[in-house]
């Protein structure tokens, strides 16, 4: 099974995230773990604390994730079926509600109608779910609650075996019924009649099933509970009719399916569906009309097998369960094309990971109709900024690449990264491969105030204590990594300059936030620096980074970072080098609207080293050279 994540909430998130994410529950990978660091400058005081929440890092393909409680795992549950759910172990249950309590006496019975042992049944309290919800395992066909009187709902998760192995699985859900006194509530197995099927336009196999089952109680915690199960394993749900009259129920399910194996381009359906109120039956047509295509394209420079996972994240959903730890496969460098629901509600987001190198997206949503390209880990890779692409609506509040905070200063930007907006490797802290190296410095008005080892800090990158006038910041960063799996893109050196001052004031919009040093919470009340950046566009680029010689086309494009007062760009220059940076050659570049176009010839069987450089009418610039950026055939 994927992992199964909590999503939104206030401070805690908990999935594989990408960088430029909020992270902040105690269970993150050890290679994204950062440890907060103090460091004192010479004269200048400044202080340098590692950002721990800003992002996580994966241990395999991952995904931007939303902020939440944490989630807690349903036990007992045999291979091929996984649930998570919201609430503490515990549950919760507020000792000093008022009144008596009764017996709630919760009966499973199997398909064949006979009582069933090991099923696990929910039981919440629809009024407010902090005077009672909890969960148990099913001992000698039933399980007893003690309650104070009002309206509750119950689920039970039944899980069908055959040699040790899980066949099916059965969801049961009560969506609401009253305690006054002591009652049974049955809960049989038989009543999750339908099976989650969607009908896809070509054919296709199932891969993963997922179910997101969210309930809220007229006050208190909503609780969300996630499901999800491998490509052998169905799973079946009992449909509802009447709407619950305290709280809302939302059920969401989604399921991914592959071409046949062998001829043409490999197609994956990425679908997703919600209802609220009731649980609808749960056979699902696909039409067309109602999907968006995106024409994957993987890039890389060494051959290999790699994955890639979409995952899709329902408006309110708080606990996420998804598919197979290492994602889908596809062949890298390789095409495929994705078929989405097309749901302006729907943030999907996705990865890539390979031995060239591994990206995740922050999210973005589609159109019905829409045909789209995307590129994964498309040369020349560089340090990249975090870029969001759907806004209020972001599964995650995304994190600027460099904020300051009354007189804080934080950068992060991350390296190895293609030129598509929303898209971030994973930096320093790669899935696979060998470990990156890299060193930072960071300048205020020409004094060096901190520097070190880019790879130390992981997530968040320095936090460095200005002074409180302003300013020209100057931040250089250098990223390398070597081995057989990174002939290209696999060293670069940025500096970036621009002018700094306290903006008190400033609110970051709905969708963005900067974290707080030293603590895993966030704050809107912060600046975006006027950092420049770089984007790249080599025409006629194969898959695995290599080019035509003779002439090049390489579409540049020069912006600052998202939300940031932007001065107007007012050079680009570029140059470039066939021998690794010995020799260099100017390029003539000209201006198309906002992007800059620069021409070159290149010898047959050399390897591009690219520097450019830009600048703004406000005193910004940024310098970055990459090395062995991409390979001219021949």
């Amino acid at each position: 099974m994927r992992y199964l994540m909590p999503r939104r909430g206030t401070t805690a998130l908990l999935r594989l995230a990408g960088p430029g994410v909020v992270l902040a529950v105690a269970v993150i990978p050890a290679a994204a773990a950062s440890t907060a660091a103090t460091r004192t400058g010479p004269a200048t005081a400044a202080t340098v604390t590692a950002g721990r929440a800003a992002a996580a890092r994966p241990g395999g393909p991952g995904q931007a994730r939303r902020a939440a409680r944490p989630a807690y795992p349903v036990p007992g549950l045999a291979p091929g079926l996984s649930a998570r759910s919201s609430l503490p172990r515990t549950g919760w249950s507020r000792p000093a509600a008022a009144g008596p309590r009764y017996t709630l006496t919760a009966i499973t019975t199997n398909l064949a109608g006979k009582p069933d042992t090991g099923a696990w049944v929910l039981v919440c309290n629809a009024d407010d779910s902090r005077r009672y919800c909890g969960g148990k395992t099913v001992k000698s066909s039933a399980a007893r609650f003690r309650l104070p009187t009002g309206h509750y709902w119950a689920l039970a998760l039944f899980t069908e075996l055959a040699h040790g192995k899980t066949t099916a699985g059965h969801m049961v859900v009560l969506p609401q019924f009253t305690v006054s006194g002591d009652r049974t509530a049955r809960l049989a197995e038989s009543a999750a009649t339908s099976k989650i099927t969607m009908v896809t336009p070509r054919p296709a196999t199932r891969l993963d099933t997922t179910i997101d089952f969210q309930r809220t109680a007229a006050a208190g915690p909503e609780t969300d509970f996630a499901v999800g199960a491998g490509a052998r394993v169905p799973l079946w749900i009992s449909p509802t009719r009447h709407r619950t009259s305290a709280g809302t129920l939302r059920f969401g399910t989604q399921q991914w399916l592959a071409s046949p194996p062998g001829g043409g381009t490999a197609y994956l359906y990425d679908l997703a569906y919600q209802s609220a109120g009731v649980i609808p039956a749960q056979r699902h047509r696909v039409r067309p009309g109602g999907l968006a295509a995106v024409h994957e394209r993987f890039y890389g420079a060494a051959g290999s097998a790699g994955s890639s996972e979409p995952d899709a994240w329902f408006p309110h959903e708080i606990v996420g369960a998804t598919g197979s730890p290492h994602g889908f496969r596809v062949r890298v460098p390789g095409r495929r094309i994705d078929y989405f629901t097309a749901n302006p509600a729907i943030v999907w987001d996705g990865n890539y990971a390979s031995a060239s190198g591994s990206e995740t997206d922050l999210g973005r949503t589609f159109r019905p109709g829409e045909r789209l390209t995307d590129d994964w880990g498309r040369y020349p890779l560089h340090p990249a900024a975090a870029v969001s692409r759907t806004g209020a609506a972001s599964p995650v509040p995304v994190i600027p690449s460099a904020t300051r905070l009354g007189n804080l200063l934080a950068v992060d930007v991350t390296p190895f990264t293609d030129s598509t907006p929303g898209h971030l490797s994973y930096g320093f802290s790669p899935p696979t491969g060998a470990k990156p190296t890299g060193s930072f410095e960071i300048d205020q008005d020409g004094k060096k105030i901190a520097a070190g080892n880019a790879g130390a800090y992981g997530p968040g990158g320095p936090h460095v204590t200005l002074g409180r006038r302003p300013s020209v910041i100057r931040f250089a960063l250098t990223a390398a990594r070597t081995g057989p799996d990174y002939p290209l893109s696999a060293r670069s050196h940025t500096v970036w300059a621009w002018r700094s001052r306290r903006a008190p004031e400033t609110t970051l919009p709905t969708g963005w936030a900067c974290v707080l040093p030293g603590t895993a919470r966030t704050t809107r009340h912060c600046s975006v620096q006027p950092m420049m950046t770089l984007g790249y566009q080599v025409a006629g680029l194969a898959l695995n980074g290599s080019a035509r010689p003779g002439r090049q086309a390489l579409a540049i494009t020069a912006g600052h970072l998202p939300l940031a007062a932007a001065a107007r760009v007012t050079q680009v220059r570029a140059q470039v080098s066939f021998d690794d940076g010995r020799h260099w050659h100017s390029t003539a570049v000209t201006r198309h609207g906002s992007r800059y176009l620069a021409s070159y010839t290149a010898p047959a069987g050399s390897y591009v080293t690219l520097r450019t450089t830009a600048r703004d009418a406000a005193q910004g610039r940024v310098t970055e050279t990459i090395t062995r950026a991409y390979r001219i055939r021949g």
